[in-house]
């Protein structure tokens, strides 16, 4: 809005009536002053896009507020500068405010457009060009993102989910699975130092505190187990003390298996343990089985757990490593519910005992507040919906959701010789068609078809403008490209643990045997 000398806000006159009144003069039936008058728009304002109108001899009245004439971008090529920002972000390598200012002032010179001198001075677009543009695109924000490993970025991708859905499938199909004998377990961390909720306080101040127990904390593991019916079984807490104490269990949901170790972390022990906790409450059996997935932990993979799953009609299978952020129905709609009640617990207990740590005697107190606010049969339902298990749907993750893969897709490569092997996954399916950016899909049908020697891919030219007389694609992706990386040498060497298997089948049980006899001959 425009201000006055005063620094009073003068409100922005509305576009239809800007049009209304220069339609008006331009038809001559009022003068510039009368339509100002009646339409409350200023008269400079008027004699401007008059003069513009007759000018261009427009059948329609034409009117851009001011910012919108003083922009330095056509629509197209802002269009542009968004698509490769939210692609940026889908990537995992998103562009901060300072490096996006960069990139425009480049964006602007290599297409010689006209934009303020201050642009030179600082080397990059201004603060105005910026609350402006956010302003117009309402899609962009600028965010937080959640620290992701590289290890989670590149293993979800198209052919590791296809290798988990197919194995999947072939279950379901061979054993005719139903909603109430799936089941999913996974184990969580409760710390006895919670992490503080947003609460309300002075606006302009610039710390805000709030009690916890200590700066750094004990854990203590939960395991839990739900089915895709609703439903879950007893959760199982494991303290880090030698001995279990029976006060340390206070307050715990009932049935909870009250476990501990040394260091407070689950272990193959525990898990087996676990594993007749669960055989109690669910009683499966070999003419009734069901079906346990969990992750592909080295604590869950051992010779008696197998044994003990498989003479109890219990078939185990394992997610892909790096994979269950998304696969896993806990991790994707009960844990988060289950870390926010417990945090609220936490601290509605210190709340309650001024001046005392919450300790870990306290925690199962906690938990067992939180426990039934967040295990409700909506929620479990949910997880594993968006996880595509139940019902089964192979196709639930859209192709952006594979992008932060892309930066390393890539091919082998022999020392002497030129190799294609699909992807850096320990399976390997070689027609399978790789999420990301246009210019890569010939490039890679190239390497199928080993037709072309190893180098990088042409930026696509499916977007931006083209400077025909020098052959150079101007797009945001040409100044700053999208990270790759560069295709590697050819490694024999593999992850037995790197893949979905379903461990109590007979070869893969007898392939582990045989790693555990080798282990122990060492």
């Amino acid at each position: 809005m425009s201000r006055s000398k005063d620094k009073v806000i003068r409100p922005k006159p509305s576009e239809q009536n800007v049009k209304s009144a220069i339609k008006m003069v331009i038809e001559k039936r009022l003068s510039i002053r009368k339509a100002a008058k009646e339409f409350h728009v200023s008269k400079s304002l008027i004699g401007r896009y008059v003069k513009l109108n007759k000018e261009k001899e427009n059948v329609e009245v034409v009117y851009h507020p001011l910012n919108a004439v003083k922009r330095v971008f056509s629509d197209e090529e802002e269009e542009q500068l968004v698509e490769y920002s939210l692609k940026a972000s889908k990537l995992h390598y998103g562009i901060c405010k300072d490096d996006f200012l960069k990139l425009t002032f480049e964006y602007a010179v290599i297409l010689k457009k006209t934009y303020p001198s201050a642009w030179d001075t600082n080397k990059k677009a201004g603060k105005t060009f910026y609350e402006y543009f956010i302003k117009r695109h309402q899609n962009l924000s600028l965010r937080k993102p959640e620290a992701t490993s590289l290890a989670r970025a590149t293993s979800f991708n198209k052919v590791n989910v296809n290798l988990f859905f197919n194995k999947y499938k072939e279950l379901l199909l061979k054993y005719n699975f139903t909603s109430e004998r799936i089941y999913n377990v996974d184990e969580s961390g409760m710390s006895t130092v919670d992490n503080p909720m947003k609460v309300l306080a002075s606006k302009g101040v610039k710390q805000v505190g709030n009690i916890t127990s200590a700066e750094r904390g004990n854990n203590v593991t939960v395991i839990a187990c739900v089915n895709a019916l609703g439903n879950s079984v007893p959760p199982c807490m494991i303290f880090p003390r030698v001995h279990f104490k029976s006060h340390m269990i206070n307050g715990a949901p009932p049935e909870t298996l009250r476990l501990a170790t040394p260091s407070g972390w689950s272990n193959g022990d525990k898990l087996e343990d676990f594993l007749n906790h669960f055989i109690k409450h669910v009683r499966p059996n070999n003419d009734n089985k069901v079906l346990l997935i969990l992750d592909n932990h080295e604590s869950h993979i051992s010779i008696k757990i197998i044994e003990l799953a498989k003479n109890n009609g219990i078939v185990m299978f394992t997610f892909l490593p790096h994979t269950s952020h998304k696969l896993q129905p806990l991790d994707r709609t009960v844990f988060g519910p289950l870390k926010k009640y417990y945090n609220k617990a936490c601290n509605d207990w210190l709340l309650q005992h001024p001046g005392t740590p919450l300790t870990i005697c306290n925690v199962a107190e906690c938990f067992g507040t939180a426990f039934p606010l967040a295990f409700t049969p909506s929620n479990i339902q949910n997880g594993f919906k968006v996880a595509g298990i139940w019902p089964f749907n192979d196709n639930i993750f859209g192709e952006d959701e594979f992008l932060s893969s892309y930066v390393t897709n890539r091919p082998y490569v022999d020392a002497n010789t030129v190799t294609h092997t699909r992807l850096d996954v320990a399976e390997i399916q070689p027609n399978i068609a790789l999420p990301g950016p246009s210019q890569y899909a010939n490039i890679e049908q190239q390497y199928d078809n080993n037709q072309v020697a190893i180098e990088s891919p042409a930026p696509s030219t499916s977007t931006g403008t083209i400077d025909t007389d020098k052959n150079i694609l101007m797009s945001p992706e040409a100044i700053r490209p999208f990270p790759k990386a560069p295709p590697r040498m050819n490694n024999t060497t593999r992850n037995r643990n790197g893949k979905t298997r379903v461990l109590t089948d007979t070869p893969e049980k007898e392939e582990l045997e045989l790693l555990a006899a080798k282990k122990r001959s060492k």
